[in-house]
């Protein structure tokens, strides 16, 4: 488990990272926030949970792969990675069951975020209904679809630490967010599938 300790550099090849910081939010689940000068491009995730797994190991024989539904996971011990970035700020999550996290700055999305409080059954939604819906996707393998009116019940306040329930997949997700400072969150998520 990485719950402490400082690490070395994931993306010390590109000098850009300024610091690092290890995290266990939720028992079994472990997270590492980047922090770099320069915004992170695409396809950083993938590299940095490479990376991550090299460093840090899940298993013995780490075998990273990355699944059609766009989860990834370890074929060796069957470990579940997540990624994410936001400008200047790389989150990566491992746990034992399906994870996805989400790292947003807080901006203005207000068409998306009417979408998002449409879809969710909510008044009004925020920057942290988007990285907890995120982070609740990426976890149940659906993160490349556009949910439908009804997939879960997002609470109009959301705190440190929530159960919620989704529809589709038939799921059990429990989601924790996390503030960083005045300008970014993480919110993560893992999910237990329910049979029948």
């Amino acid at each position: 488990m990485i719950g402490s300790g400082v690490g070395e550099s994931l993306l010390a090849s590109t000098g850009s990272e300024i610091g690092e910081s290890f995290l266990t939010p939720l028992p079994g689940v472990d997270l590492v926030l980047y922090q770099a000068v320069a915004p992170f491009l695409s396809g950083s995730g993938g590299r940095g949970l490479r990376r991550w797994a090299a460093r840090r190991p899940c298993c013995a024989a780490v075998q990273l792969g990355h699944l059609d539904d766009g989860r990834w996971r370890c074929g060796h011990c069957g470990g579940w990675f997540s990624a994410s970035h936001s400008g200047g700020l790389l989150a990566l999550a491992r746990a034992r069951q399906p994870v996805g996290v989400d790292v947003q700055l807080y901006r203005r999305r207000p068409a998306a975020l009417r979408w998002l409080a449409r879809v969710s059954g909510l008044e009004t939604a925020t920057i942290a209904h988007w990285a907890a819906a995120e982070a609740v996707l990426k976890a149940v393998g659906q993160a490349g679809s556009r949910p439908q009116p009804g997939w879960a019940t997002l609470p109009e306040v959301l705190g440190d630490h929530s159960i919620l329930r989704i529809a589709f997949p038939a799921a059990r997700v429990e989601l924790r967010s996390l503030t960083f400072g005045p300008a970014a969150l993480v919110s993560l998520a893992v999910a237990r599938l329910i049979d029948g």
